[in-house]
């Protein structure tokens, strides 16, 4: 169960990742934006494993009662759903940034990242940095959004 709901999460990353790559095709003005934040969900899908393999050497803890499978897979489904909307429509960079922040807010109100408990101090920074990251990206998001208005 553990790798199964860690892979999940990981994969969430990376489709999101996925959306800001599509964001960065589509508004090429605005390239460097989007790929520096698609870059780095995928250090964060990296990053999320590399706690699973801690959690398997015994250095995390990984609460696999933390987050329902299913409501995970149903969210990854999701996020394929708005991607594939975004790519069959012509949206504004305005829409982009409105559903990018959906989605970081989400991932931050659903804390996705407690589902990893340590005492290693080393490992709660790397969790830290997780969370921070995200709200660093909504705070870039939020930004840029406040500058096109």
């Amino acid at each position: 169960m553990e790798s199964n709901i860690a892979e999940i999460m990981s994969g969430m990353e990376e489709m999101i990742s996925r959306h800001y790559f599509a964001y960065a095709r589509k508004f090429p003005e605005h390239r460097e934006f989007w790929g520096k934040i698609g870059a780095e969900e995928i250090d964060h899908a990296r990053w999320i494993r590399d706690l699973h393999a801690k959690a398997e050497q015994g250095l995390v803890s990984f609460n696999d009662k933390r987050f329902n499978k299913e409501s995970l897979q149903e969210l990854y489904s999701r996020l394929e759903t708005i991607l594939a909307q975004f790519q069959e429509q012509s949206k504004t960079v305005k829409d982009a940034l409105t559903n990018s922040l959906k989605i970081e807010s989400l991932l931050l109100e659903k804390e996705f990242f407690t589902i990893f408990q340590t005492d290693s101090p080393e490992l709660k920074e790397v969790l830290y940095n997780l969370a921070e990251a995200t709200k660093d990206h909504r705070r870039r998001m939020e930004e840029f959004l406040n500058k096109l208005s």
